[in-house]
């Protein structure tokens, strides 16, 4: 009886770190998920602002005017 009261709380104790493990590493991992995505959308505006510009340096659109 005491064998298998000390193996259920072993038992326990190893899953109840394994979650908390877990949990933190979730927790790691959404901010490293959000730093991601504002470097992911600052990127972006770097890159439509760069072809806006480009659009605008073409001679060929010089003498149209915009709809």
């Amino acid at each position: 009886m005491l064998v298998l009261t000390g193996t259920l709380v072993y038992t326990y104790v190893s899953i109840e770190t394994q979650l908390s493990n877990i949990a933190r590493e979730l927790e790691h991992l959404s901010e490293r998920i959000t730093k991601l995505e504002a470097k992911h959308e600052a990127e972006i505006e770097e890159i439509e602002k760069w072809y806006k510009q480009s659009l605008e340096l073409n001679p060929l659109k010089w003498g149209r005017k915009n709809k």
